[in-house]
């Protein structure tokens, strides 16, 4: 890729321009690798902010929760349930409804469910009346710390746009939501509808140790300890 692209360069281009463009290149391809190096110790790292969200969810872990981030602190007063069957939203701690749906998706929004099935009845709400189904309804303001570097800035308004605008969301939540669910469930994006498999970091681990397992074994097989001489 890059033969070609100097190829290229060295057609359309004199000798100063093309280092200019390689060096630029080079710049950005090595600022989006530390950005991604920043984000994985940061978000996915456990010594980073790795289960930060589990301080906003409930202290068991509904079957299906609703994860909003919202840009107003001032929206996030408690975990909210609605039941899939009508459309009021019922404030667990103070036991008011709050007549909130939604007018569209919104695109910093998730939905956790412990069974794939569960998603399918929240696209059809009317064949769950006769089912006590709930939805957690769980917002967050963007300005938590738990989405800012940490031991850099935690609220740079920068930050945040940069983070909503370039990176999203969706990375960091579906990485919390497996610290939170142990590994297991769905995660299903609001706006796009992609349904994420929670259980691929326990099938991962438990790939990995199969993989390990084998090598060592092939490789216990080849050492000269395991030859006989006669």
């Amino acid at each position: 890729m890059h033969v070609r692209v100097s190829r290229t360069l060295s057609r359309l281009a004199g000798g100063k321009t093309r280092i200019a463009v390689e060096t630029a290149l080079f710049t950005t391809a090595m600022g989006l690798l530390a950005t991604l190096v920043v984000l994985h110790l940061n978000f996915v790292s456990p010594r980073g902010q790795y289960g930060c969200l589990g301080q906003y969810m409930p202290p068991t872990l509904p079957p299906l929760v609703r994860v909003a981030i919202e840009s107003d602190p001032s929206s996030w007063i408690h975990p909210v349930v609605r039941n899939t069957s009508s459309s009021s939203w019922l404030n667990v701690s103070q036991g008011w409804l709050r007549h909130r749906v939604p007018a569209k998706p919104n695109r910093n929004a998730f939905v956790f469910a412990a069974h794939k099935g569960l998603l399918t009845l929240l696209e059809f709400p009317e064949a769950t009346t006769s089912t006590n189904l709930t939805l957690v309804d769980v917002t967050i303001p963007s300005s938590s710390a738990c989405f800012g570097l940490k031991h850099m800035f935690e609220h740079s308004p920068a930050w945040s746009f940069f983070l909503d605008k370039v990176v999203g969301y969706d990375t960091i939540v579906i990485n919390q939501m497996v610290h939170i669910a142990n590994g297991r469930g769905f995660l299903r994006h609001e706006l796009s509808k992609d349904v994420y498999n929670l259980n691929f970091a326990t099938e991962f681990h438990a790939t990995t140790a199969t993989v390990h397992f084998v090598i060592l074994h092939k490789f216990a097989k080849l050492t000269p300890s395991n030859v006989v001489h006669v």
